[in-house]
Formats: C-alpha cells, sequence, structure tokens
C-alpha cells in the first residue's frame, strides 16, 4: 500500500491483505471507470469544448486596438510624406544616419571623410 504524504501509515497489516485497492486519485490517473486500453475512435464520443463566447470587455478593446492601429497607419503615411518632402526640399534627410546616399550637399561623402 501506498501513503501519501500527509497520510498516516495504517495501523495493522490487515489493510494489506484485505485486496481494498482504493486509494487517493493522483495527478495523471485516470477516472475510475475508464481504462487505458479503451481506444476513442468513435468521433460522437469526442467531446469538443464550446467556443467561448466573447464578453462586451473584449469586443470593446477589440474595437478600440482597430481605431488605434488606423491611427497609427496615418501617422507611419504622414510621418513617410514629411521624409519625402524634407529629402526634396533640402536634398538630403536630416534626420536619418549619414551614409553615402545620404550626406548634406556641398559636403564630402562620410567614407571619404574617414580616410
Amino acid at each position: 500500500m501506498r501513503v501519501n504524504a500527509g497520510e498516516l501509515p495504517p495501523n495493522s497489516s490487515s489493510d494489506e491483505e484485505s485486496g481494498d485497492d482504493r486509494r487517493r486519485p493522483m495527478a495523471g490517473d485516470l477516472p475510475p471507470n475508464s481504462s487505458e486500453e479503451e481506444s476513442s475512435d468513435d468521433e460522437s464520443d469526442i467531446q469538443r469544448p464550446m467556443p467561448q463566447m466573447k464578453t462586451r470587455q473584449q469586443l470593446i478593446e477589440e474595437r478600440e486596438m482597430a481605431e488605434q492601429m488606423a491611427k497609427l497607419k496615418l501617422v507611419k503615411e504622414r510621418r513617410e510624406q514629411q521624409r519625402l518632402d524634407r529629402i526634396k526640399a533640402e536634398g538630403w534627410d536630416r534626420f536619418a544616419p549619414l551614409t553615402d546616399d545620404n550626406y548634406p550637399p556641398g559636403t564630402t561623402k562620410p567614407s571619404l571623410m574617414d580616410k
């Protein structure tokens, strides 16, 4: 007989000889009326969980998230247009890192400055 933590050991050895197979269920044990050999090939035996209904709060959060994403898209488009306008007006993008393609007009390329 197996003793679980917190249980007292049996008082006599007659409990073990009685053949009584009762014990507390452990994690991973099958329910008493099922067996491991039993296969569930029948599709009707499979219990599928019901799809969860979205709560009102979840629907509101999804709608707010969609609105925020639409605003973010507009901001990105506006900033890209500002960048293109700045390059057109000034000849370079002063907010981007200096590269061989992006440097102030009238100056030498950054790669030539290092030499």
